[in-house]
Formats: C-alpha cells, structure tokens, sequence
C-alpha cells in the first residue's frame, strides 16, 4: 500500500498567474498558482498585494469558489473574500482594513519569501 502526502506553500509565489493595478496603480494585486487540482480537484491561488517599493504582503488563499474584492480607503486598503459556492448569493467570509503605514512597517518588500 502506497500513502502519498503531500504540502501546499500557500505562499508560493513561483506559478504567476495575474496582476492587477488597484488605487489608481497606487497598489498592485498578484495571484500566483500554488496548487493545480487538474481535472479532479480545484486550483488554489494566492493572492499578495504590493505598492512594488516598500512592502507585499500575503492576503490569503482562494479556492475556485472564493474571491476577494479590494477598495481603496483614505490610508489604505480594504480587503474582503468572498465564497461563492452558494450560486444565489455570495458570502462575506472575512474583511480587514489595511493600513498604508503599518503594513511598510510590518511586512517590508526586502523580507517577503520568494518561491518555494
């Protein structure tokens, strides 16, 4: 009998798959591939968000059934994901406001893991 395990770097930044300028190009959006469920499974993204000088910083993982939706706020961004398995109607999971000046403190550019 074969067991086979394996683990999946949420993380990963190695398979871009998108970006997107936010904010009037104040913020860049990146997804990247960490996980390819082929035809029996579904793919997992990762999404970073990035002002490309100062700071990126991980917001989350998605399923093919999950988004997330950023506004722009006066300071910031403010970030949500969204499931919508349920077709009707999508769900609010989860939303954070992220503050401009404590995410370059938090989470500076030079410090972000790159691959796996």
């Amino acid at each position: 009998m074969l067991i086979f395990s394996s683990c999946i770097d949420k993380r990963d930044r190695s398979h871009h798959v998108a970006n997107e300028a936010i904010c009037e190009g104040m913020f860049t959006s990146e997804m990247f591939r960490v996980f390819g469920g082929g035809v029996h499974a579904g793919d997992i993204h990762a999404l970073w968000v990035t002002d490309s000088m100062s700071f990126r910083t991980y917001l989350g993982s998605t399923d093919d059934d999950e988004y997330y939706l950023l506004r722009c706020t006066a300071n910031g961004l403010l970030v949500e994901k969204w499931d919508a398995s349920n077709r009707r109607e999508p769900i609010l999971v989860s939303g954070s406001n992220m503050n401009l000046d404590s995410l370059r403190l938090v989470d500076p550019l030079r410090s972000s893991p790159v691959g796996p």
